[in-house]
């Protein structure tokens, strides 16, 4: 039975084993700070390093339909072991179930893509957990795009535990993480660029950079994450606009307001705002009240009238070109009415 989720988008959830995805989080924030976000991480089971391909998928699906519920129409899974074991089953089996419109994305490809432009020797090295390296998602991710990159990699099973056990600047930390540094650099010497292939890893980035040598480039996920994020929501904004809506509408004017209509600003992402309620005094005279959202829209909510603040009601007086929103001023032509797909039949 097809499992009913919250129709209204929400916040975009990112979801981690543990404390790992915070590093991701933070970024994301940076970088899209006018989104709201929910952060889900299992701590009570971490580490998934460790995990089979089964329990990591199981898991990881069980936190992102937890997200879906919570009105999360995208995921990010901040979290490379559940992006080397579940990403593309949950892609591709899960989400025609649950609902084709939303989306799951992973933390690995991202960060493969800008490989190629770091690395000159072509020769890198990825230090992740026991389930990312034996999943061999870096190589062949790598690959893809790099055919000529060498890859090593180097699972680190401890590093996670340590962090998540709030000793990542423990003195003991450091025998760790200097033993996986130099059992990584022993496979290939030529290595001139380390992935830090975990979420976690990068709040024991003080550390690695002790013992990693200086003239390696060490490749950390938050920013290049975040980045690709930022890209993939410039595309679905541009598909996502009002410059369909412009043409398809017809002009009306002003003295034909009624609910429904909308004042539109063509564009991507463009702006609209929307009559959602009229009134009528017994003199004849209307009053309008008007709601916006953001293309595309994550929440809907009335506006305020500038003109009168304390009271929202717009009054047909008031609506004039050039007519001023909070956010907007719409100039002549802008009010429209759209065709919903409503018939309206005259009563017999």
């Amino acid at each position: 039975m097809k499992q009913k989720l919250p129709s209204t988008p929400g916040p975009i959830g990112v979801f981690d084993s543990g404390y790992g995805g915070l590093t991701i989080l933070s970024k994301i924030r940076e970088a899209l700070p006018e989104y709201d976000y929910i952060y889900l991480g299992d701590n009570a089971r971490a580490p998934y390093g460790t995990r089979s391909f089964e329990v990591v998928y199981e898991f990881t699906l069980q936190a992102v339909t937890k997200l879906f519920e919570m009105g999360c129409h995208l995921v990010i899974l901040a979290c490379n072991t559940a992006s080397a074991k579940a990403l593309r089953s949950i892609q591709i089996n899960d989400l025609p179930h649950l609902d084709l419109a939303r989306r799951v994305l992973g933390v690995i490809r991202p960060t493969v893509e800008c490989i190629g432009n770091i690395t000159r020797s072509r020769h890198v090295g990825v230090l992740a957990t026991g389930g990312t390296i034996k999943s061999e998602s870096y190589p062949l991710e790598i690959h893809k795009l790099f055919p000529d990159i060498k890859v090593s990699g180097e699972a680190c099973p401890l590093w996670v535990s340590l962090v998540e056990n709030n000793e990542a600047q423990g003195d003991g930390t450091d025998y760790f993480v200097r033993k996986y540094i130099n059992e990584l650099l022993a496979k290939d010497r030529e290595i001139d660029t380390a992935i830090l292939g975990c979420t976690h890893y990068p709040i024991l980035l003080p550390k690695i950079r002790k013992y990693m040598p200086e003239s390696i480039t060490i490749v950390s996920q938050g920013k290049l994450v975040a980045d690709s994020l930022k890209d993939y929501l410039r595309i679905v904004f541009s598909y996502a606009g009002t410059a369909s809506m412009d043409t398809e509408a017809q002009p009306i004017p002003l003295s034909d307001l009624q609910v429904g209509d909308v004042f539109l600003k063509g564009g991507n992402p463009g702006h609209v705002v929307m009559v959602v309620d009229l009134c009528e005094n017994a003199d004849g005279k209307k009053a309008f009240l008007l709601a916006q959202g953001y293309m595309p829209a994550q929440q809907f909510h009335v506006l305020k009238n500038p003109a009168h603040e304390d009271d929202p009601w717009y009054y047909e007086d008031e609506v004039t070109y050039p007519f001023h929103t909070p956010e907007y001023t719409f100039q002549k032509g802008s009010l429209k009415r759209l065709n919903y797909g409503i018939t309206h039949t005259a009563p017999e």
